[in-house]
């Protein structure tokens, strides 16, 4: 059975939680009761006397997926940098008809850390022939995500849905409303601000009142991408648009039509349930409408459709 959004709201904090707690043989034993549950072709392999694992700390059969974990207490780039190059050879030497990706998993929950991602690139250019991927915090949660509530009680215990006021929703996202609100201040009053696609509002039957707010939106969501360029990490992006894009479905599915609602849940989904301060509630729109722009979320007008005068369905 599926999650309601309250369920996943109470899971999200069980799993940073886990996060914040779990290094080493813990988190790795936590990636693969994860992966186990997510995936039927995933295998969690131990290390055997003197053959080692091989390179490898899990792998996908079907999806040729290799997984490499490294979960220290402390970053220390020449360790990892080791670790990565040893598991690659390993890998590479004893495994090379079984995997087309390799992908290094950490516990960071603020995204990859530069180093990381340049050898990753490194790895790329020497093995054309093979995929590389990081797999963070963001990326682990997005496959959370895909659990029903039955595997999440097992991975967090009891989720018993009460009633909750939660101050933020979306943990991995707090230092960038923070960003927001502090780079408002300093634009201009005739800063340009552009128009949301009305096509796409209209399309989805997006209320007029809601409108308002995505077309306020826009004045901050170029601070959204402007943040996310400056953290250095070329998957950042496609990581929270995944999540955006989850809970977007998920709502979808919930709500049905009423896409107010919907609108509702995405900003719960970033600020929590607990009414928020106007600066937050502003920053938070912006968010919304950065991924709305970007198509992670809310269907397209397809090509030829026009709404009819009166803002209706339209043929």
């Amino acid at each position: 059975m599926q999650m309601l959004y309250e369920q996943r709201v109470l899971v999200k904090i069980e799993f940073h939680k886990k996060m914040d707690e779990c290094r080493g043989e813990e988190f790795e034993d936590f990636f693969h009761d994860v992966m186990s549950r997510r995936f039927d072709d995933y295998i969690d392999i131990r290390a055997y006397g003197n053959i080692g694992d091989r390179g490898a700390d899990g792998l996908r059969v079907n999806a040729r997926e290799l997984y490499a974990c490294y979960s220290p207490l402390a970053i220390d780039m020449k360790a990892i940098r080791k670790k990565f190059e040893s598991d690659l050879e390993s890998a590479t030497r004893q495994r090379g008809g079984e995997f087309d990706t390799f992908v290094f998993v950490s516990n960071d929950r603020w995204g990859t850390h530069p180093d990381i991602s340049m050898m990753l690139s490194e790895a790329q250019a020497a093995l054309p022939r093979l995929s590389f991927a990081s797999m963070g915090t963001r990326k682990l949660w997005n496959e959370i995500m895909h659990l029903d509530i039955g595997h999440c009680e097992d991975l967090f215990g009891r989720i018993k849905v009460e009633e909750l006021v939660y101050g933020i929703g979306l943990a991995d996202l707090e230092p960038l409303l923070e960003h927001l609100i502090a780079a408002r201040r300093e634009i201009p009053g005739n800063y340009h601000v552009y128009i949301p696609d009305t096509r796409k509002m209209k399309y989805n039957k997006i209320s007029p009142e809601y409108r308002e707010e995505l077309t306020r939106g826009m004045r901050d969501s170029p601070l959204v991408g402007e943040y996310i360029q400056g953290m250095n990490d070329p998957m950042l992006e496609d990581e929270m648009a995944a999540g955006f894009a989850y809970h977007y479905r998920q709502s979808r599915a919930e709500r049905g039509d009423d896409a107010d609602q919907v609108m509702e849940d995405l900003v719960s989904y970033v600020l929590g349930n607990r009414r928020p301060g106007l600066r937050q509630h502003v920053a938070a729109w912006a968010v919304v409408t950065f991924f709305f722009e970007r198509c992670h979320i809310f269907e397209p007008a397809p090509d030829g459709w026009v709404p009819e005068p009166d803002g209706g369905t339209g043929s």
